[in-house]
């Protein structure tokens, strides 16, 4: 039995008439017929009582019917939803991200995609840079959302998508809290709270360059593996952050106050990251909507920051 055989029975069932089945099937009457025939013979049984001037289905056609329209119409939702899949327009996309990801550039990015590819599921998680890396290598995510590195993996399709400023979270009692701007050199006594370098380490290393190029090297009084955490630390006086200008804009805190630096205020650069070797289309079309959501030019600068 094969599908070209059920869609006979069915146009036959649904005319009553061989030659009206024929048309609306593009085929010819006696092909038709043969293949309602062999369907007949594999089956053991008569589904179509044949008169000369009439067609009547038996019993068992009547069932037959019921059940055959089904199957045909699950193959054919099931065709469309491959190949909407293969359009990376359904499906499920894992994605990856960085805590500060969170603040900004996430999710417009996860609204446009619901908007644009709806039969999508996206699952987030938060990983840092290099473990976001190694899942997506191993087929454990489809893209992710990281600090930008220094050398572009080459297994690997970067984006930029936005680069910002890096400030300060002052406890909200410390004498600096009340300023719009300061240097970074005014925090060389200052003991920090720091995320550790292993969490981030390109990131880490270009506020390392930046704290020396201002003539100090931080005091890490306190190390913290989230943005959260670090905030916490803060507002409780054990020490000051460095802070994304992102997580300054959309975070409210408690006993923390936010300060810009003034130039040449390190900046970082968040991107989406994909596997060269398409695996998901569903990736390529997420790359695709964050690109118009966080537009950059050919530098791979933010066009919005």
């Amino acid at each position: 039995m094969d599908l070209r055989q059920i869609e006979s029975f069915v146009a036959v069932a649904e005319e009553l008439h061989f030659g009206r089945a024929a048309k609306r099937g593009h085929r010819s009457q006696p092909a038709l017929s043969q293949q309602i025939k062999r369907l007949e013979l594999e089956l053991g049984f008569e589904l179509l009582r044949r008169a000369p001037r009439q067609v009547e289905l038996t019993a068992p056609g009547a069932t037959f019917l019921e059940h055959a329209r089904r199957v045909l119409g699950d193959v054919e939702q099931m065709v469309t939803l491959t190949r909407r899949t293969a359009a990376g327009r359904a499906g499920a996309l894992r994605s990856g991200h960085v805590g500060s990801a969170l603040f900004e550039v996430l999710p417009p990015v996860v609204r446009a995609m619901h908007a644009e590819a709806p039969d999508v599921h996206v699952t987030l998680v938060e990983l840092r840079t290099e473990d976001q890396l190694t899942a997506i290598r191993h087929d454990r995510l489809d893209a992710g959302f990281v600090r930008a590195p220094r050398r572009v993996p080459d297994d690997m399709v970067v984006t930029p998508l936005l680069r910002e400023p890096i400030g300060v979270a002052l406890p909200d009692d410390h004498p600096l809290a009340g300023e719009d701007r300061i240097d970074l050199g005014d925090l060389a006594a200052e003991p920090f709270v720091l995320l550790p370098r292993q969490a981030e380490p390109d990131s880490f290393d270009l506020l390392m360059a930046a704290c020396a190029a201002a003539g100090f090297s931080p005091r890490a009084a306190q190390t913290a593996p989230t943005t959260p955490t670090v905030l916490g630390l803060v507002a409780s006086g054990l020490g000051v952050a460095f802070i994304a200008a992102s997580v300054m804009a959309n975070s409210a805190r408690t006993g923390v106050a936010f300060v810009e630096l003034r130039p040449p205020a390190p900046e970082l650069t968040t991107a989406l990251v994909r596997p060269v070797a398409v695996v998901n289309p569903a990736a390529e079309v997420f790359a695709e909507v964050a690109m118009k959501v966080w537009p950059h030019d050919e530098s791979g600068d933010s066009l919005t920051v």
